[in-house]
């Protein structure tokens, strides 16, 4: 073989060529990967430290997708925010026009009252004593008296001017009325008659008289039966009683009337101004020297289910504007007194707010990322590591009509009105505290995205700089490395003249994967 035949220097200048290519070997090796660790054979500990670090970056990358998750649903709660507000906003701009508009535009109801010559009218807006001034014709024969401790100067009962009121217990408050020719006395009877008043009901159990004359034989009433209002009227052997009712809710204020016209043969029950239900009568409503009373059954009186002969029937509420005529009044009459009580313009701000706000319930169930409504009530947990250890709770809030305290629009009085406005205030207070927690979370958020990314950027720079290869150092060495082989040959050529140094190279195992 020729490797007999060589020397020892040439031997080993063989073997040094084939280390000089193994170096080139493994150093083009490393150029075309990018890496001067590239198993665990080259550096175990770099390797593994390595793979360690890009193991923590991949990670903290899932950490950084929740991150990023988490941001859009703050997001989307700022943008279901913003619409909120928007339209609070718009209801509470509703509410200042309504109270400019409701204040320039108060009406008297006792001037629409007066008007038409009542008998007897009681404002019960008295503030002290036991006198319920009669503002009517008959003038102070005909003043009520407050009995049982009546609570006089009870607040506001509508928007009209000098709105005060009486509130009854339920227990033992009414207001007597006197015996008088005018009222109950009289032998001829009363071809006509109409009462009205305007009352709110605190509590709807049981029966509970607003306004009763007679007794259980002649008489007419307005009063309560649990949730349905009564219009009866009963003339012993001839007419009644009736069974004219409707329907109310507790704490809303109405005004209620009835009219007795013997001469058109009927008798109405009126609710608000609209006709609730008629009766037939065939003669006028005969005297009756039973007790006349407000808020009470007082001796006796006819229901539309039968007589009771004792005291009773307590009414639980308030009651103002109390008139009894001697005369028929139109429906245009009583709606005159709803209106003066109420005011058209209220109504209308009334649907105007309702419909604004009717957009708050769907603004909150579209609020929603991936699942999750913080506006609903859903809280959002952001986790700042792999282990979950370190974490951020969002705590969601239901932003619903419900939720935000906002109930139904209702302004028949100026204390409803300003508790409703006092309702959209505090709604959009607890949007504003809660969009600044939001933005507090947004931020703390934001800021661990920062971290967490530059974190990540930490360990792949950490990983890559234990395994990576610097191309132009690598390549400065295969460029030595060439050099170097090259000159090998030469030398190894200059010292076997005559020899076939092809040969020697292709034979020589050290340059064919030989040891």
């Amino acid at each position: 073989m020729v490797s007999d035949i060589l020397t020892s220097s040439q031997n080993a200048q063989l073997f040094a060529i084939g280390q000089t290519q193994r170096q080139i070997d493994a150093t083009q090796l490393r150029l075309a990967s990018g890496l001067r660790v590239g198993s665990a054979l080259d550096n175990s500990q770099n390797f593994f430290t390595s793979r360690s670090l890009s193991q923590d970056a991949s990670n903290l990358s899932r950490v950084l997708d929740g991150l990023g998750q988490s941001v859009r649903t703050i997001q989307e709660t700022e943008n279901g925010l913003n619409g909120l507000r928007n339209i609070i906003n718009r209801a509470d701009d509703i509410l200042n026009e309504a109270r400019e508009s409701l204040t320039t535009n108060r009406q008297d109801v006792g001037e629409v009252i007066l008007a038409n010559d009542p008998v007897i009218f009681y404002r019960l807006n008295e503030t002290s004593g036991t006198v319920a001034t009669n503002l009517g014709s008959a003038g102070a024969v005909l003043n009520g008296v407050y009995q049982g401790g009546v609570t006089q100067d009870s607040g506001e009962l509508h928007l009209g001017v000098n709105n005060a009121s009486a509130r009854f217990d339920g227990v033992d408050d009414r207001v007597a009325v006197p015996n008088n020719l005018l009222v109950n006395t009289d032998a001829a009877g009363y071809s006509q008659r109409t009462v009205e008043l305007t009352f709110e009901a605190n509590d709807l159990g049981g029966r509970q008289v607003l306004f009763e004359e007679g007794g259980t034989a002649n008489s007419a009433a307005i009063y309560l039966d649990d949730d349905q209002i009564y219009f009866v009227a009963r003339d012993a052997g001839d007419f009644g009683p009736f069974d004219i009712s409707a329907t109310i809710e507790e704490g809303e204020v109405y005004q209620a009337a009835f009219v007795l016209d013997s001469d058109s043969g009927t008798f109405t029950g009126f609710l608000n101004g609209e006709v609730v239900g008629q009766g037939s009568v065939n003669r006028p409503l005969s005297r009756h020297s039973g007790a006349v009373a407000i808020g009470r059954n007082a001796g006796g009186t006819f229901f539309h289910d039968g007589a009771n002969a004792g005291n009773g029937e307590y009414f639980n509420g308030r009651i103002s504007d109390f008139a009894l005529y001697n005369s028929v009044l139109s429906q245009d009459d009583l709606r005159a007194r709803f209106d003066a009580t109420q005011l058209e313009a209220s109504r209308d701000f009334e649907q105007q707010v309702t419909e604004v706000l009717s957009q708050v319930n769907p603004f909150v169930e579209d609020t929603s990322f991936r699942g999750v409504n913080l506006l609903a009530g859903d809280d959002l947990t952001t986790y700042f590591d792999d282990d979950s250890n370190s974490n951020l709770l969002t705590e969601g809030v239901d932003f619903s009509s419900s939720g935000l305290g906002i109930g139904n629009a209702n302004f028949q009085t100026f204390n409803q009105f300003d508790q409703f406005t006092n309702d959209i205030n505090g709604a959009l207070d607890s949007l504003e505290q809660f969009g600044g927690g939001l933005a507090n979370d947004l931020s703390i958020i934001e800021s661990r995205q920062s971290f967490t990314s530059a974190t990540i950027n930490t360990f792949e720079a950490g990983s890559d700089d234990l395994v990576q290869a610097d191309q132009d150092e690598e390549a400065a060495n295969l460029l030595v490395l060439q050099t170097r082989q090259e000159v090998q040959i030469e030398t190894l050529s200059l010292s076997t003249q005559g020899s076939n140094i092809a040969d020697l190279l292709g034979n020589n195992p050290l340059l064919n994967g030989g040891g």
